[in-house]
């Protein structure tokens, strides 16, 4: 059962992968980007949650894995607590310090914007004694003075050798 899950919200993911722009205008500040993230967890809109990404140079394949996966936890969190109220907290955090994105056969991957933070986000459930509950950290940036939760890109690093 838990594959059938898994298969179900990794095929959703793919159909995410054919959306079209957003005709809104992206948040300008990082407040506007928190908040928006928060009502669109809260209403379970998952076009309005893909919409906050700068997709701009992302291939299908990383599109994929970047909100498949982040989106099975959020839907199997909320299928466990179908019937329970899920307390909905979205954080701004300080960026964490990267280690330099590695090469790895002449590819590097790095983010699409500009990172300046990252978004806590945590959804809990307290319910008959029990405490449930899921967090996820997700880098944010800026890019042409719009906010946006970063994705990553591939880039070819330069073959030459060096003596």
């Amino acid at each position: 059962m838990k594959h059938l899950l898994a298969f179900l919200f990794l095929s959703c993911a793919a159909v995410f992968n054919s959306f079209c722009a957003p005709t809104n205008q992206p948040p300008t500040s990082a407040e506007q980007l928190r908040s928006e993230l928060e009502t669109a967890l809260k209403a379970r809109d998952t076009n309005s949650i893909v919409a906050l990404y700068n997709w701009q140079g992302v291939s299908d394949n990383m599109k994929t894995n970047e909100t498949g996966i982040w989106f099975a936890d959020v839907f199997e969190f909320y299928l466990k607590h179908q019937t329970n109220v899920v307390q909905i907290s979205v954080k701004l955090l300080p960026l964490i310090p990267y280690a330099d994105e590695p090469v790895i056969n002449g590819f590097r991957d790095q983010p699409n914007v500009h990172l300046v933070g990252e978004m806590g986000a945590q959804l809990s459930v307290a319910a008959n004694g029990t405490y449930s509950s899921w967090s996820t950290l997700i880098p944010y940036g800026e890019k042409n003075s719009a906010f946006y939760l970063a994705s990553t890109v591939t880039e070819k690093i330069s073959s030459k050798k060096t003596n």
